[in-house]
């Protein structure tokens, strides 16, 4: 399977697709180091929510205050995506919508993302 993204987090199982529980929450989380702000807030920023309607997404979180605990520090802005599975973030990420304002975000800034799977409901 070919991803689009900049990285793809599999979990310990030593390389498991993602698609393993289909019931798990997706993350999409993105680093991102803006060089044009004004650009980046009213062609890019201010469609995104508007794009993950569809694909059942929300953000948890969007650019506020990080704070590094260990390692190398994250970039500028940080932000997080929940969807209600790999297969629905993927889908988003590749869609016409958000391939619409994409490139925007890929000329104004430098970005590191990628989809983690999160664990099921506990039952």
């Amino acid at each position: 399977m070919v991803y689009a993204l900049g990285g793809i987090a599999i979990g310990a199982s030593g390389g498991a697709t993602l698609h393993a529980q289909s019931d798990a929450p997706a993350y999409y989380v993105v680093e991102v180091n803006v060089r044009d702000l004004d650009t980046y807030k009213s062609d890019y920023a201010s469609h995104v929510a508007a794009t993950l309607t569809p694909y059942g997404g929300r953000y948890l979180a969007a650019g506020g205050r990080t704070e590094s605990i260990e390692g190398a520090p994250p970039a500028s802005r940080v932000s997080i995506l929940e969807f209600p599975s790999v297969d629905k973030a993927e889908a988003w990420y590749n869609s016409p919508e958000y391939d619409k304002i994409k490139p925007v975000r890929h000329a104004v800034a430098t970005t590191r993302s990628f989809i983690v799977e999160g664990r099921p409901p506990a039952r």
